[in-house]
C-alpha cells in the first residue's frame, strides 16, 4: 500500500473523527479531500480563506503552518490540537446569541465619553 494514500484515509478519519467536514467555514479553513505532497516536503492539507493560502502539515514533526507571502506561519505543534481549536471555537460561536449593534446620538456618546475619562464608566 502506497504510505501517502495511507496518510490521506488517516487524514480523512481523523477530520470525521474530529466532527468537521472538508469545507468546514471555521475560521474560513478548508480542508482538501486528500493532502497533497509538495515538493517541499510538507503536505497540503488545506486552504485559509482561498487556495493561494495553503495550510500545510510537516510530516516530521506533525506541526501545522499557514503560508502566506512566502513565510510559513505555525498554527498549531499538532494537527489534532489544531482541530481541537476549531472544534472548540465553532462550539463557541455557535453557543453565542446575536448581538445588535448599538445607536446612540452624539450626545450620548459625548455624555459617555465624559463618565469614560472621568473614571465612572468602564
Amino acid at each position: 500500500m502506497n504510505s501517502s494514500i495511507g496518510f490521506q484515509e488517516e487524514f480523512a478519519d481523523l477530520l470525521r473523527a474530529a466532527g468537521f467536514a472538508l469545507d468546514t467555514g471555521v475560521l474560513g479553513v478548508c480542508f482538501l479531500t486528500a493532502p497533497e505532497k509538495r515538493a517541499d516536503g510538507y503536505f497540503q492539507i488545506g486552504y485559509e480563506w482561498h487556495k493561494d493560502h495553503p495550510i500545510l502539515l510537516e510530516a516530521l514533526s506533525g506541526k501545522v503552518y499557514a503560508l502566506g507571502e512566502g513565510k510559513k506561519v505555525l498554527i498549531n505543534t499538532t494537527l489534532q490540537s489544531f482541530l481541537n481549536f476549531l472544534s472548540y471555537f465553532k462550539s463557541y460561536i455557535s453557543g453565542q446569541r446575536e448581538v445588535k449593534p448599538a445607536s446612540y446620538s452624539a450626545r450620548e456618546m459625548q455624555e459617555k465619553l465624559e463618565l469614560f475619562k472621568s473614571g465612572r464608566l468602564e
